[in-house]
């Protein structure tokens, strides 16, 4: 991946985003039968009913979606403390009992923010996210 670029999903997290509504336009798709990624231009709506592909949004893309459509707030923190140094993703919900939840400290932003990601697409799994 060109280093220029934000980071895109991973293929699997392209699959749920996609399970759970994610039809914004991005660049990049993976194809559902290799989790091979291509460029496209600009995956639309109508390209991402297509069940042989899977829209692959950057990861801060994918994080506005789960923000503006789900209502899950997100963002990734540098944590220097005496004992951690590197970065955490910290997420909440405004609902009827909110919630505040955090990932483990790990040593790149990058990294933090795909499991962020991951972290978020297990809360949608559990049914905590149904906007």
């Amino acid at each position: 991946m060109n280093t220029q670029q934000l980071q895109l999903v991973t293929f699997e997290q392209a699959e749920k985003l996609k399970t759970f509504g994610f039809k914004w336009g991005c660049e990049y798709c993976y194809s559902v039968e290799n989790a091979f990624l291509k460029k496209y231009g600009l995956c639309s709506d109508t390209f991402n009913q297509n069940k042989n592909y899977v829209s692959a949004p950057t990861i801060s893309l994918a994080l506005k979606w789960i923000r503006d459509v789900k209502g899950i707030f997100s963002c990734v923190y540098f944590d220097l403390t005496s004992f951690r140094k590197g970065f955490y993703g910290s997420l909440f919900k405004f609902d009827e009992k909110t919630s505040i939840q955090r990932t483990e400290t790990i040593s790149t932003y990058e990294a933090a923010e795909s499991a962020l990601m991951d972290k978020l697409l297990t809360i949608l799994e559990n049914g905590n996210g149904n906007n």
